[in-house]
């Protein structure tokens, strides 16, 4: 189970459902954010990779979840995405929407939509309130 967080707080949720998911398939549960390359100096990759894995390891902390954190670097984040998902064989990828009132119910959000498009396997997109 890949778990997708954007950093977010409201990426919780997913990662509490990938958790979930990942223990009732008895299967590894992973976490994974993407940096977009084009965004990073070349002596910035280090630190925004140590930066984004301290905010995983509290995001996953407070989801109250163990599993493996990786962190990828990519010119577009869902293509990082889903190429890690295939490089880890992940059976299904789980990613929170962001938005929850009003018209956004009604979205998934473009990163959730471009997983379900692109990823070659079930993606499970959850809405950030979820428990």
């Amino acid at each position: 189970v890949l778990a997708a967080s954007d950093l977010s707080h409201a990426s919780v949720a997913g990662l509490r459902r990938a958790g979930w998911l990942g223990g009732r398939l008895d299967a590894e549960t992973k976490i994974v954010h993407a940096l977009n390359a084009a965004y990073l100096s070349p002596r910035g990759d280090d630190e925004a990779r140590a930066d984004a894995r301290k905010r995983l390891e509290a995001l996953a902390s407070e989801a109250e979840i163990e599993a493996d954190i990786d962190i990828v670097v990519g010119e577009h984040v869902v293509t990082a995405l889903c190429d890690h998902a295939d490089d880890v064989d992940a059976g299904v990828i789980v990613a929170t929407r962001q938005g929850s009132d009003g018209l956004d119910r009604l979205l998934i959000g473009s990163v959730g939509e471009r997983l379900v498009r692109h990823a070659g396997r079930p993606v499970l997109v959850t809405p950030p309130q979820s428990r």
